[in-house]
């Protein structure tokens, strides 16, 4: 590696975007010595200093990787450099050349395949798993987890496709012993015209005409449409299925635009599939076989939960301590003296409402649409509207209020101010639900936790709560401000409890799975148990 010929340099990253958060996560061996970045100088990640870099006076003890994704701002600071007498490759190269990063493009990504397949064709059916491997929480609990069930169902059986940055195939087969290939970056400035055109050619008119629906569906933060962007991701996952002819597809999380194309054509070649993602209790990995929220099977057929069988295996009321004592959780969460200072501003003499933010940006579905009403909330569009809505009803009864957005989302600008919304981003989410006295939410995984916590819950969207009998539901915004009231009075109810206790019980014997970290007990299926069996 490049990283390998200049030990005795200070490594020093440019860019403290995603991408340097990246390469810190996944090569946690090199510790670069401080930051540079050209417009957030002046701050810390960590214990190291960023600086700007008119601060640097002598560049030539510093060997500097270039971590931007921007292919033209990565051009610019590579100028910079030359400008200041550095050479390329001997003080500085972008974070692809230090890491040996793969540059795969869709004919390239469909090369390996192909090459592998024919290299190995006594392998027949894999299992193919598409997961997001360098943005994924825990990743040493998904390594032990899915090493686990690979070797259950034959390591050179399940063909692992991910986007990968700052790793590349290699490290990934050998960390989890699979099959690994990268999936190549889906964008038209990565193609030229000509390839692009040979691709946007192998689509049949019934296949343009629904990747065009599939653009009603979506939001896009990119204006202007995206359907090239969908060409390409169908294209070659199109003949990456008609190479493999995989047995099943598992595919992480449910709202990316990669994944309804999965979907769609998993339907199309007959092949079964499901979606994976963390468990709604925590220690856990969920797969159904229609989505995640308000795709699950179970939200969108609550009424099946009446007719289950099911046995009581598990003590619940023991699970559900177990998760309160050890606070567990798929995240790590920071305790700042931001967070701290919002908290003691809360009135001890108020009844206390605590407002889970929604991450609409992961959602990338058009609010507008129906399918937003069928999936995600037919009575609110955004966390700003209910964050709105609640701070009218709590300055009109006379309660705290505290909002906790979404990780990684903006804390919404609203006319009626914020001056009295309590405000906290990092502080752990089990100190936040026991501070309040009814939690509020559209769709979030918090939902789950709160009710471990016996709290109620006052529920906007559409989950796999929906219809269980466990949380107060809001058909209408006009009925928001009553099942507060209704939730402060009564709280989490005898019978919601036991209804909740039922749910957790059905899930762990047939949705949810071990996810075998470190736990004095253990729930949850093992993976001697196939996805989708």
């Amino acid at each position: 590696m490049e990283k390998a010929n200049n030990q005795n340099k200070t490594i020093v990253y440019w860019g403290i975007g995603n991408i340097c958060k990246y390469c810190l996560k996944l090569h946690p061996e090199i510790n670069p010595s401080f930051f540079i970045d050209s417009k957030f100088g002046n701050k810390n990640i960590g214990n190291k200093v960023v600086k700007f870099p008119n601060e640097i006076s002598d560049w030539t003890q510093y060997y500097i990787v270039i971590t931007i994704k921007s292919s033209k701002v990565e051009r610019e600071i590579q100028q910079y450099l030359e400008k200041k007498g550095l050479c390329k490759n001997i003080n500085f190269s972008t974070y692809k050349e230090f890491f040996e990063c793969e540059d795969i493009t869709i004919q390239t990504g469909l090369d390996l395949v192909a090459a592998y397949i024919s290299k190995h064709s006594k392998i027949v059916n894999p299992i193919m798993l598409i997961l997001p491997f360098e943005s994924i929480r825990n990743r040493q609990v998904l390594s032990v987890f899915l090493s686990a069930y690979f070797n259950k169902r034959g390591n050179d059986r399940c063909f692992v496709f991910s986007h990968l940055k700052v790793i590349n195939s290699k490290e990934l087969s050998s960390e989890f012993k699979c099959v690994a290939f990268g999936v190549p970056e889906m964008d038209k400035n990565n193609i030229s015209q000509e390839e692009y055109d040979q691709i946007k050619n192998e689509i049949s008119e019934e296949e343009f005409n629904w990747l065009k629906k599939l653009e009603s569906i979506l939001s896009s933060n990119v204006l202007g449409s995206r359907i090239y962007e969908s060409i390409e991701i169908y294209y070659y996952y199109k003949m990456v299925i008609e190479m493999i002819n995989p047995s099943k597809i598992i595919i992480w999380g449910s709202w990316k635009r990669e994944n309804y194309i999965l979907e769609y054509l998993a339907k199309h070649y007959n092949v079964p599939y499901g979606y994976m993602e963390y468990g709604w209790l925590p220690g856990t990995y969920q797969v159904d076989p229609r989505g995640i929220a308000g795709q699950s099977e179970y939200a969108v057929n609550p009424e099946m939960f009446e007719k289950l069988d099911f046995e009581d295996i598990y003590d619940i009321e023991g699970v559900k301590q177990y998760v309160r004592d050890y606070k567990l959780d798929t995240r790590i969460f920071n305790d700042t003296k931001e967070d701290n200072a919002q908290i003691l501003s809360i009135c001890p003499n108020k009844k206390t409402i605590f407002f889970v933010g929604m991450g609409e940006k992961g959602i990338h579905i058009n609010p507008k649409s129906d399918y937003w009403k069928k999936y995600v909330s037919n009575v609110v569009e955004s966390t700003e509207e209910v964050l709105a809505l609640l701070i009218q009803l709590c300055r009109k009864n006379n309660w705290n209020l505290i909002f906790k957005p979404h990780p990684g989302e903006p804390v919404p600008e609203l006319k009626c101010g914020l001056e009295d919304v309590i405000i906290v981003r990092s502080m752990e989410i089990d100190r936040l639900i026991c501070l309040a006295d009814v939690a509020v939410s559209i769709a979030s995984a918090v939902d789950y936790k709160v009710l471990i916590y016996g709290k109620p819950l006052v529920q906007l969207g559409i989950t796999g709560l929906l219809g269980k009998g466990c949380t107060y539901t809001v058909s209408k915004k006009e009925m928001l401000e009553e099942q507060i009231h209704l939730a402060l009075k009564n709280g989490m109810t005898k019978e919601q409890t036991e209804n909740y206790n039922r749910l957790l019980q059905i899930l762990l014997q047939r949705y949810l799975w071990d996810d075998m970290s470190d736990r004095n007990i253990r729930y949850g299926l093992s993976v001697e148990r196939d996805f989708l069996e």
